[in-house]
């Protein structure tokens, strides 16, 4: 009797396949082909729901992918232009989410007389629809080919960014004046190119390629710095929407923030779509390929890996796009500033030192600071928002009404920079005024709490605020951790936890399963449980890739770092000995700062002490600046407490009081 064959192995998660499994395509992106003739080694079922459209009904569909192993395969013969796309694909495609797209169809979207919003393909336009499903290889290559046009939506990680510098609805003079300080910035850096429409354009892409895949959020993270330094040197770019925002409504007809791609909510055109064309040492224009006009894929990938590569002159690059440029479609008013420097309005000049306000808790001191040594707004939404909090610093500290007002009229004459204010120095006497009227306001009433122990802080490392000689003050740093001098050793139920609880967070589920992983995840917990023994004080969960750092874990990520504790918590390996918080006036929750831990019951007998005991019979710490221990929540005193936006709240009452206020400030 003939034996018969095994049913392959199924998987119902892509994570749960191994690497010896992948499909013909995965297979052929690693430079492998299936032989001819051979049954899957496995199969990979996929769930989809798809909305039916003749029927308000989602149905759920099954889809069966067969997976092959590497047993199974050949190396494969691949040409040039066969690598050139699958690094492409690579390069752009695989990092993005995988599950949805857009793809450009015929037709728009229209709204029913219902209010109902749907697509309509009878119309006779082109526009961008939204997929629910994957970007394949095949995908990419129709792409490619000009018979489709396809994007993409962000994924965890990128190896690249797009700023997309529209011109469609935006002032013309605000578009070259942006593409100008961009290219400046970013020429000849972190591979960046240009891709442009062919005619009647109406924007540009700046695409920089990085070559490794990092993630996302911090990628656009670092772009948006970028463009804040842009703005700092160039202010009448308007590149963010913070810097939009100080503008007056009025006066922002037009003038829209620079959108960042890839991005987690938007879909972004794939590079190389038809009708483009990229410029890198020269325009890469298109090539005959099986007697149709396709993109160059060889020339594009060859210049991005390429160790040596040449960039277009910049002003090549600029007259090449504004060649191309359709104007019609610009805005026809809402931006009327000058390039040159010399008819800079006076309110340009100020916002130079103007940043997104933020929140002063833990910073006040160095805010101060940086306002009168350096003339930076930082954190301060405007130069009156500095003086307020100067005052009232001046008014816990003890000063006088009128010794404080010398003082901050003293701060104002010693301004390295009189930009960081439009009334500087032409209207002196307007700002002296606000001086004055901020602070009999301010004197009116008795200190608050929290200035009161600010003030007994700044007291005690020997600040005075009035003083510029104390400033350099600072704070004793606390002295090292000395982890605890005991030898750490873990039995084999003790490392079969660490192995299933906490190696999936710090290695991944695959990784996790590695002795050689393993075995440092143990050395490293052993050292940990020492270090928490040892450790007296407040420990944020930010602090641990510093802690770690001799195990070579990578615990860089926020999240990462919190399921970290959060596992040990579950485990009971360490407890919260003490918890901080400053529960909020209004709209309820709480402002927390680091906790301090200690040894959890679970891992108490090996330092010879019982299991650990309640959270509220340890002493709490020493109280920090701006944050109220949750044993002192019964201190009536609590509710005078004012939060950072009612101090602005205060000053915004007392503002309509003047006329000297600038628009900008």
């Amino acid at each position: 009797m003939a034996r018969r064959k095994g049913k392959p192995q199924v998987f119902c998660r892509w994570k749960d396949v191994p690497s010896t499994l992948a499909t013909r395509t995965g297979w052929r992106i690693r430079g492998r082909m299936v032989k001819a003739k051979v049954e899957p080694a496995a199969i990979m079922e996929v769930v989809e729901e798809r909305q039916m459209t003749v029927i308000d009904h989602t149905a759920k569909i099954v889809k069966l992918i067969q997976l092959y192993h590497e047993d199974q395969t050949t190396p494969a013969n691949v040409s040039p232009l066969e690598l050139a796309k699958l690094r492409f694909f690579r390069a752009f495609v695989k990092p993005a989410n995988r599950r949805r797209l857009i793809k450009r169809c015929k037709g728009a979207y229209v709204t029913d007389s219902a209010g109902e919003r749907h697509w309509d393909s009878s119309i006779d336009e082109e526009g961008w629809l939204m997929f629910k499903e994957a970007m394949t290889l095949q995908r990419a290559e129709s792409h490619l080919s000009g018979r489709e046009e396809y994007g993409i939506f962000g994924g965890e990680n990128s190896c690249h960014l797009m700023i997309d510098l529209d011109l469609h609805n935006v002032p013309y003079l605000l578009f070259l004046r942006r593409l100008e300080v961009l290219l400046d910035h970013f020429h000849g850096k972190h591979r960046c190119h240009v891709q442009v429409a062919e005619r009647d354009a109406r924007g540009v892409h700046i695409i920089l390629f990085f070559g490794n895949k990092s993630p996302l959020k911090t990628r656009r993270k670092w772009l948006k710095e970028e463009f804040q330094k842009l703005e700092w040197k160039h202010p009448d770019i308007f590149l963010t929407a913070d810097s939009i925002s100080a503008v007056p409504r009025e006066e922002r007809k037009g003038i829209k923030p620079v959108e960042v791609f890839p991005a987690r909510q938007f879909g972004q055109r794939l590079p190389l779509a038809r009708g483009r064309i990229i410029l890198l040492d020269k325009p890469l224009h298109f090539i005959w390929r099986r007697g149709k006009l396709r993109q160059d894929v060889e020339g594009y990938i060859n210049w991005l890996i390429d160790r040596d590569r040449q960039h277009m002159e910049k002003n090549a690059v600029l007259s090449f796009v504004m060649e191309r440029l359709d104007p019609s479609c610009a805005a026809e008013d809402g931006y009327n500033a000058s390039v040159s420097p010399v008819h800079e309005p006076a309110k340009q000049a100020a916002s130079k030192k103007r940043q997104t306000k933020g929140k002063l808790r833990g910073k006040t001191r160095g805010e101060l600071v940086k306002l009168w040594n350096d003339a930076d707004l930082g954190l301060f939404a405007n130069f009156n928002a500095g003086i307020y909090i100067t005052l009232s610093v001046l008014h816990a500290q003890g000063d006088s009404e009128v010794e404080a007002v010398e003082t901050v009229m003293r701060f104002v004459d010693e301004l390295p920079d009189v930009s960081v204010c439009s009334r500087l120095p032409d209207q002196r006497e307007k700002v002296d005024t606000d001086i004055c009227r901020i602070a009999r306001g301010i004197w009116q009433n008795d200190p608050s709490y929290t200035w009161q122990v600010v003030a007994a802080e700044w007291e005690k490392i020997g600040f005075r605020l009035a003083d510029k000689t104390t400033w350099d003050a600072r704070r004793e740093a606390p002295p090292p951790v000395v982890p605890a001098d005991v030898e750490i050793t873990f039995t084999a139920e003790e490392q079969q936890v660490l192995v299933e609880k906490l190696a999936p967070i710090v290695f991944g589920e695959k990784q996790s399963q590695k002795p050689e992983k393993q075995e440092r995840l143990f050395r490293a917990m052993a050292f940990f449980v020492r270090y928490i023994k040892g450790c007296d004080r407040e420990l944020p969960v930010s602090a641990l890739p510093s802690i770690l750092e001799g195990f070579d874990l990578k615990l860089r990520n926020h999240d990462k770092q919190t399921a970290f504790f959060d596992c040990l918590r579950e485990m009971e390996w360490l407890y919260i000995a003490v918890d901080y918080d400053h529960p909020r006036k209004k709209g309820g929750g709480q402002n927390r700062r680091a906790r301090r831990y200690g040894i959890g019951k679970a891992m108490a007998y090996k330092f010879g002490e019982p299991a650990s005991s309640l959270s509220f019979l340890h002493p709490p710490q020493q109280m920090e600046l701006y944050s109220v221990s949750r044993f002192r929540r019964g201190d009536p005193r609590l509710g005078e407490i004012p939060s950072f936006d009612e101090q602005m709240a205060d000053l915004e009452e007392v503002q309509p009081e003047s006329t000297t206020m600038a628009d900008d400030d």
